[in-house]
């Protein structure tokens, strides 16, 4: 009896201290795209992005760009989970490129959706630099098809995302919370009861 107590203990304390640092982590990045973002998104260009602070309006129609002829897809070659397009500036040349971002595209398939986009002219997101980052692996890779350009430090662009609503972040917050709070009640039973055990123990 005692240790199926003790491990739903170590259970409850485990996901509720599991549950607030998901939480902690979900909400902070909520809180730092919903600072100063416009509800409808701000036009501006490649340029302009690429010496932005990331304190400024997050929300943002991105405008005169060129596309890498290099990028990095994850999935099968039939099927894609998400691109990372490198976006450099329209007046540098195809043998040298001047890469001033990367787009992240969640919608982009296959290869036939890669040309569609390939058409448009602007795309609405978010900047997510500080937020979302290039994995170290891919950072590698792109640098070897673009070896001038510090992946680490250029923008990174999100297209479609939008600002997180106040009720999602007030919901992440209470779970957050509720979690901290199952944990912090969990340690203290735990204590309880380990005292407890312990009297009867002497008593015997």
């Amino acid at each position: 009896m005692y240790q199926r107590t003790l491990f739903l203990l170590i259970l409850g304390i485990s996901l509720g201290f599991l549950g607030f640092v998901v939480g902690l982590a979900i909400t902070s990045e909520n809180v730092m795209l919903a600072k100063n973002a416009s509800e409808s998104p701000e036009t501006i260009s490649l340029a302009e992005l690429s010496g932005r602070e990331v304190e400024a309006n997050r929300h943002l129609r991105l405008t005169q760009f060129g596309f890498g002829y290099d990028y990095l897809y994850r999935g099968s070659p039939e099927k894609w989970d998400r691109v990372w397009l490198p976006l450099i500036d329209p007046s540098s040349t195809k043998s040298k490129p001047v890469v001033l971002g990367v787009m992240i595209c969640r919608r982009v398939a296959n290869r036939l959706d890669y040309v569609r986009i390939q058409s448009e002219s602007s795309f609405a997101g978010m900047n997510v630099s500080g937020v979302e980052f290039i994995p170290t692996e891919l950072q590698t890779q792109l640098k070897g098809f673009y070896p001038d350009t510090d992946f680490s430090k250029i923008p990174v662009f999100e297209e479609g995302r939008t600002p997180p609503s106040e009720d999602y972040i007030f919901w992440t917050q209470v779970v957050m919370m509720v979690s901290f709070a199952i944990g912090l009640t969990t340690v203290v039973a735990w204590i309880a009861i380990a005292k407890w055990h312990v009297n009867v123990a002497h008593a015997g």
